[in-house]
């Protein structure tokens, strides 16, 4: 099972800036680094306060 480890940087209105990161995992063998950044931003953006947004994503593949 792939499984990367994704960093999403949340910036706020005032310009300060936040990271989260976790592991990102997918069942299919076809899972690639752009799609595990989607899912991982497309997870932050949930938890996203007014007046933050996304200003950058990373994942890198982690060898299990």
């Amino acid at each position: 099972m792939p499984m990367f480890k994704a960093k999403v940087t949340v910036t706020d209105q005032s310009g300060s800036k936040r990271e989260v990161s976790g592991p990102v995992s997918h069942p299919s063998p076809m899972y690639g680094k752009q799609r595990a950044e989607a899912d991982a931003a497309n997870q932050v953006r949930q938890q996203l306060k007014p007046g933050e947004r996304i200003t950058d994503v990373e994942a890198r593949y982690q060898r299990g």
